[in-house]
Order: C-alpha cells, then structure tokens, then sequence
C-alpha cells in the first residue's frame, strides 16, 4: 500500500507510465511494405452500409498482383475516406492483402466491422515515385575559375567621366 509519495522508491514494481504500442499499431510499418513507396493509411468506419467499394483482383507493373479498387459509391465510408478508384489495397487491419485472392479479400472485407484501418498505394503513384527514384540527377555544367584577361576587363568596364563640379547660378 502506498500511503504517501517518499515510498514510491521503495516498491519493487514501478507504476506503469508509457505503454508499449499494440500490434495492430504496428502492422503497417512491417518490411512486407516497405517496397511500397507512394502508400497511403486509411482509416473508415464501416456500418451497416458497409465500406461501399468494389475489388478486383490484379496485377501492376510497380506495386505488383494484388486487390484493386474498381469502383467506389458515392457519398460511402470509403469515398470519405480518401480511398480512390484504382487504388491496391495493402493491408487492412492486420491482413495483408499481398499475394491473396479475390475470394480471400472479399471474405476479409465482409468480417469487418467497425473502425476499419486500410494500407493502400496507388499504381501512377507507385510508377511516378520509382521513375523518380531511377532518374538520375542532371548534369550541372563545369564552371571553371578562370580569371579573364586584364585587356577583357578593361574592355567590360565602363569608362566614366568625372563630373565637373556645379557652378551655382
């Protein structure tokens, strides 16, 4: 029993004052998803309505096979959230949606309920963010320090002539 706040030294077990992060808070930083550079986090309430998108399963050149977005309903959970069409869903909660079929998505997408957490990328984004990453940068012409010719100078310099003092009048 701690009576007052001297014998806080003296107990063996130190009160509790951070808390370690959960999984689920850490899902998204996983190296499964490192590669995916232009990656977006989501967050959607889904109710009764559902999150009102339609899948696809997929392959891109960039973010590779996976679950795509191919349509969303207006005014729904997902359109308020941020998700577009074209979008490959990443992961969701903690499911990661690499690698997996159509079948298994949509049965993940129906289990949900509630607060929704989506990983997403988009594909243009995915291809502009790797394309930036390949480019090299541009070649920047030498400037050498060469100092000119005294005649040069002489010539780029104007002339001035001294002003002849006013005379008053």
């Amino acid at each position: 029993i701690l009576r007052d706040g001297k014998s806080l030294d003296q107990v063996s077990v130190k009160p509790v004052t951070h808390y370690p992060l959960l999984l689920d808070d850490m899902i998204f930083e996983s190296e499964e998803f490192q590669k995916f550079k232009a990656k977006r986090e989501l967050r959607v309430h889904k109710g009764k309505q559902g999150l009102g998108i339609m899948i696809i399963e997929g392959s891109h050149k960039a973010p590779g096979k996976g679950i795509f977005v191919s349509d969303i309903q207006e005014k729904s959970a997902a359109f308020h959230s941020g998700l577009k069409v074209g979008d490959m869903i990443v992961a969701i909660n903690t499911e990661t949606f690499i690698n997996i079929s159509y079948d298994e998505a949509v049965s993940i997408i129906k289990s949900l309920g509630g607060n929704v957490k989506m990983l997403v990328t988009n594909p243009k984004e995915e291809d502009k963010c790797q394309a930036d990453a390949e480019a090299k940068p541009a070649l920047m012409p030498r400037r050498e320090s060469v100092s000119p010719s005294p005649a040069k100078v002489a010539k780029a310099s104007p002339v001035t002539k001294p002003k002849s003092p006013a005379k008053p009048a």
